[in-house]
């Protein structure tokens, strides 16, 4: 199941939209052209929420699926929009279901690092979550990929 999906790959489609949003790209050696996430918890939850592989997937995992998008979204926050996003796929034929999303981390300015910075001005190591995923009462899995292009 999509929320977007690339087409012609990966990099086809990194291309294609490097080319739609006007954004430059310095290739050097450890530039990183894209990145992933990708979201999930474990079985037991699923199951709880009427998952059965190979069975149509319950109202419940897929809201829990359009809430970690909108989450992602968020997150990613290109100008309020998914245009920096190259795919973004539920897997739910899998041991486990998730969502895998591939996105171009897009900024104006080019700088050295990134951090966030919490209410008390110091930086963020790590994004709470608590408030997102407290309503499904679960510890989420969310892993990061950086990839570059060879």
């Amino acid at each position: 199941m999509y929320f977007k999906r690339s087409e012609g790959g990966l990099t086809a489609q990194w291309k294609k939209t490097m080319q739609t949003l006007n954004a430059t790209f310095r290739e050097k050696k450890k530039s990183v052209a894209f990145e992933g996430m990708i979201i999930t918890s474990d079985t037991a939850f699923f199951v709880r929420l009427g998952w059965k592989k190979g069975e149509e997937t319950p109202y419940a995992v897929m809201e829990f699926f359009n809430r970690c998008y909108e989450f992602a979204l968020r997150e990613i926050d290109y100008k309020g929009t998914d245009k920096s996003i190259l795919s973004a796929v539920i897997h739910v034929d899998e041991k486990t279901p998730h969502l895998q999303l591939y996105y171009i981390p897009v900024v104006d300015t080019a700088k050295k690092k990134v951090y966030e910075k919490g209410t008390d001005g110091m930086k963020c190591t790590s994004i709470s979550l608590s408030n997102f995923w407290g309503a499904f009462h679960f510890t989420p899995r969310l892993i990061l990929v950086r990839l570059r292009l060879t």
